[in-house]
Parts: C-alpha cells; sequence; structure tokens
C-alpha cells in the first residue's frame, strides 16, 4: 500500500512539474509574441503619423543629455523666480534668452499663484508635461511606463504648450509614488522645483498642495500662450469660473450644438475626456472661443474643419461676450486684445 501511494505522489509531482515547464514556455512566447505585436504597433503608426513619430525620437535624444543639462541649473527659490505682468515679457526676458539654461520659472505680478515653467525646446517641455497631461486631460488615468507612453502619442500627438491645477500635479505625482512609476530626469527636476517652493508638502506620505495655483509649461513664442494662461486664471479666480460655467450652460441650443461639434472634432487629436470631465469642457471652451482667430488657425482649419459663414459669426458673437466677462480679471483689464475670424483668418480690429 505504501509502495502505491509512494508511485502515485512520484507520478503526481511529475505532471505537476510538466504543467509548470508547459506554463513558463507558454508564457515566454506570449511575451514574445507581445513584443512583436507592440514593434509592429510602433512602425504602423510611425508610417501614418510622421510628425509624432519624429516628435518621439527627438525626445529619446533629449533624454540621453538630460541629467548633463540639468545639472547647470541652480537650485530653485522664491527670489529666483522672474516676475512678469504681460505675457510678451516672458519671451523678452534677457534672462531666458541664455539658450544653455533648459527653461525658466516666471510667476505673474498680478496673479501671484500662476507659474509658468518657460522651455526653449518642444521635446524637453514634452517630457517634463506630457504624460501628466494624459493623465489629467484624458480618460487614461492610469500612467503608464515612459515605453509604453510613446504608443499612446505616436497616434497624431505633439505637444508644447500645457496647464495643471497644482493639485492636478500633485495627484500626478503621488499616483506615480503609488504605482511605483519611473520618472524621467526633467519630471523628476519639477517634482524638486515645487518641492523647494514649498508648493507642495509632504503629509501620510502624499504631495499635498499648500496654496490653491496653477502651473503652465509654455514654449518660447508659442502663439498657444494666451490659451494656456486663459485656463490658469480659470483655476485660481472663482468668480471668472463660476461666470464662465453660468455661460456656457445658458447657450442657446443650437449654438452650444455647434460649439460641441467643434470641441468634439478636437479629439480626434487629442483625447479630451470632455465625456465624463465638464469642468475639463467648459474651461475649454472658454479658452478656444475667446480666441477665435487660434482656434480656427491652430486646431479646426488645420484638420479639416469646414467653417461656413454662420459658425464665424456665432464665433465672434461668442468671443465678445466671453471677454466682456473678462473685464472684472485684473489680468485682462490691463491688457485687451480682441481678434476676430473672417473665413479662416485672423484679423485684428
Amino acid at each position: 500500500m505504501r509502495k502505491m501511494i509512494f508511485f502515485i505522489s512520484v507520478i503526481f509531482l511529475i505532471i505537476l512539474l510538466a504543467i509548470r515547464y508547459r506554463n513558463v514556455e507558454f508564457h515566454q512566447f506570449e511575451s514574445r509574441k507581445l513584443t512583436l505585436s507592440r514593434q509592429q504597433i510602433i512602425e504602423e503608426l510611425s508610417l501614418r503619423y510622421p510628425e509624432s513619430a519624429k516628435y518621439v525620437q527627438c525626445k529619446r535624444n533629449a533624454l540621453v543629455h538630460a541629467e548633463s543639462k540639468l545639472k547647470k541649473i541652480s537650485p530653485v527659490t522664491f527670489s529666483s523666480l522672474v516676475a512678469f505682468t504681460e505675457l510678451s515679457e516672458l519671451n523678452a526676458s534677457s534672462t531666458f534668452m541664455q539658450e544653455k539654461i533648459p527653461y525658466f520659472i516666471f510667476r505673474n505680478s498680478l496673479l501671484p499663484e500662476i507659474f509658468v515653467f518657460l522651455y526653449h525646446d518642444l521635446c524637453e517641455i514634452g517630457l517634463v508635461f506630457d504624460r501628466m497631461n494624459y493623465f489629467v486631460e484624458t480618460s487614461q488615468k492610469k500612467i503608464s511606463s515612459m515605453d509604453d507612453f510613446e504608443i499612446t502619442i505616436l497616434a497624431g500627438y505633439i505637444g508644447g504648450a500645457y496647464d495643471f491645477r497644482l493639485s492636478d500635479v500633485a495627484q500626478f505625482f503621488n499616483e506615480v509614488r503609488r504605482e511605483k512609476i519611473s520618472l524621467n530626469p526633467f519630471e523628476e527636476r519639477l517634482l524638486s522645483d515645487l518641492l523647494q517652493l514649498q508648493l507642495f508638502k509632504i503629509g501620510n506620505d502624499q504631495f499635498i498642495p499648500t496654496i490653491s495655483g496653477a502651473v503652465l509649461g509654455i514654449m518660447k513664442s508659442s502663439p498657444l500662450a494666451e490659451h494656456e494662461f486663459n485656463h490658469a486664471i480659470y483655476f485660481v479666480n472663482a468668480d471668472y469660473r463660476k461666470s464662465i460655467n453660468d455661460f456656457f450652460r445658458n447657450l442657446p441650443d443650437k449654438e452650444k450644438k455647434i460649439v460641441l461639434r467643434m470641441l468634439n472634432h478636437l479629439t480626434k487629436g487629442f483625447a479630451y475626456n470632455f465625456e465624463h470631465d465638464s469642468d475639463l469642457l467648459v474651461r475649454e471652451f472658454a479658452a478656444y472661443f475667446r480666441s477665435p482667430d487660434i482656434f480656427a488657425k491652430y486646431f479646426l482649419c488645420s484638420t479639416s474643419f469646414v467653417l461656413d459663414e454662420d459658425s464665424i459669426q456665432m464665433m465672434n458673437k461668442i468671443a465678445k461676450q466671453i471677454r466682456l466677462l473678462e473685464s472684472n480679471i485684473p489680468y485682462y483689464r490691463e491688457f485687451k486684445t480682441l481678434l476676430t475670424l473672417t473665413n479662416g483668418c485672423a484679423e485684428k480690429k
């Protein structure tokens, strides 16, 4: 009887070892198959979106020299921040003209809760903010590794201008810490700057914002600087935020239908989470429609959206109404411009 039990045990052990070996072999095959399919995806997307493929390669190249470039920058302090009043001062800053420094941090004099990280290089600013941008403004709330994220941005995406509540930035870094995701050197530097400026404190192993502020990432001479700055004002000024939400909610049905069609058209280039994030929808509405010339030139006309005469008139009308809502904002009281749209082209009035 004992011999039989021993014999059965040996056979059972052999079967278990065979199954385990088979599983290991299967997983190795599946992993190899996954690697091949990932490479195929990259190749296909690179052919379909050559500009995005160049952008991804440019970011890879920027990572090679990241640590040596960032070492040249002294630790940031509030006294080292460059004050500005009007956006045009950012590019005119003599400090920023030192091309050897990748970026400078500016703080608005009229709205001191707004911090602008101004960069020289498109690929370097993308390394700082692209993953955060996808985490905050799309439905992809899971942060990808750098390698997997390349597949995401290969689908026709090129960055260059970014806006965040300070609380969203904290949420991104908290998720990174929770999921044990590696940061690239530019992301690490941003986190270090925010801690040095005491805009974050650490409590219960979490990054906690110390103010209700806004962080912008902008490329030097970007035509979207005012768009991003409008988001920052929306973040820090509760009265403006409420007035824009009330205005959007009370749009006539016919106008709102056209507005939503235009905004949803943008999701072909960037996966805005408009369906589940009403605050994102409203703040993008304000920033795009307050400057119909920029909206048309860089977003609608460039993606083959057809603008008829009724749409142009509606966009100009909404722009004037939004500008009226801005009259109580200190920044907009001092610096007024109104650009109107004519046949898809901008003309200053």
